[in-house]
């Protein structure tokens, strides 16, 4: 899976762009918030919610925008992001090859 990361044009140092190669949700948004418990919205969704730090998320088919907390840094949000989506895409190979799990 391919990953990249959009630079803000907002100058909003608590708000980041992921793009990718896979999709991600079947929806034209999902958009969660942390403390809500929208049932609506997709597991990734939830899952991303609950890395330490993130505020809320939204997703689109192949587009993560994420915002954090102002006591948080980005070094540690990123990393649990970036894990979440390498197994994401593994997943998405691994259905794909007819059930052959591989983790990137």
């Amino acid at each position: 899976m391919k990953i990249v990361r959009e630079e803000s044009v907002l100058d909003d140092e608590h708000e980041r762009r992921y793009h990718v190669n896979i999709e991600l949700c079947q929806q034209e948004v999902e958009m969660l918030i942390r403390g809500e418990n929208d049932e609506s919205v997709s597991a990734l969704a939830h899952m991303i919610i609950e890395i330490p730090g993130v505020e809320s998320v939204e997703l689109r088919p192949y587009t993560i925008k994420i915002t954090k907390g102002q006591a948080f840094d980005w070094k540690s949000v990123e990393h649990h992001i970036y894990g979440l989506l390498r197994f994401i895409g593994s997943v998405d190979r691994s259905s794909k090859a007819g059930m052959q799990h591989e983790i990137a």
